[in-house]
């Protein structure tokens, strides 16, 4: 019987990493990311911060411009745009796709829990990020006016209030992978993009 049920355990937990991400846009409040930083057990030092540590495999292709995260067969934009407005993001991805950037036409901006999905709760000894070094991040990291910042933009956006929780409009959604959590708010940021 305790077999059975550590099998059945154990396929459930498998089923739940091999989930696919949706890859559509969609419009969070902040509590349901809370909620899905829980559900989905990622880590988030604000949100979730006793949130499992992530062991991310990378591999890196023989061009040297994509990773592959095995475990939730995503490929990786190994670098980033440089830091552009929210307005140009969709004509970054499409400069890649009509490149055929590391021999691929899909790459598309990511979800928030895709970029949750690399976000790690060790800061790396390389450039201090919560991010694995395999990944190029020259690029996202502020070096002058915000030096603490490191911001990857979803193409998700998150609902802004007023602290009596009054909506007053969205923002784009990114996670800041120096500070190790996500944030919602207007400015430059970098486009890692992705593909399945």
């Amino acid at each position: 019987m305790k077999h059975i049920l550590f099998s059945l355990l154990f396929l459930g937990l498998l089923l739940a990493a091999c989930t696919p991400h949706r890859t559509e846009p969609r419009t969070f409040s902040w509590e349901e990311i809370k909620q899905l930083t829980q559900d989905r057990g990622y880590w988030d030092a604000y949100r979730n911060p006793d949130g499992p540590a992530r062991t991310i495999s990378l591999s890196i292709s023989p061009d040297s411009n994509v990773l592959t995260d095995s475990r939730t067969g995503l490929f990786w934009q190994r670098g980033s745009s440089d830091r552009i407005p929210t307005s140009a993001v969709q004509a970054y991805v499409d400069s890649l796709n009509s490149s055929q950037f590391g021999g691929y036409s899909d790459w598309r901006t990511p979800t928030v829990e895709e970029l949750y999905s690399i976000l790690e709760n060790t800061r790396n000894e390389h450039d201090r990020l919560y991010l694995n070094p395999l990944f190029d991040n020259s690029k996202i990291k502020l070096t002058s006016v915000f030096p603490n910042q490191a911001m990857l933009i979803s193409c998700d956006e998150v609902i802004l209030t007023l602290l009596d929780k009054t909506p007053i409009g969205t923002s784009p959604l990114y996670i800041d992978f120096a500070a190790g959590m996500s944030c919602g708010a207007a400015g430059l940021r970098a486009v890692r993009a992705v593909r399945h």
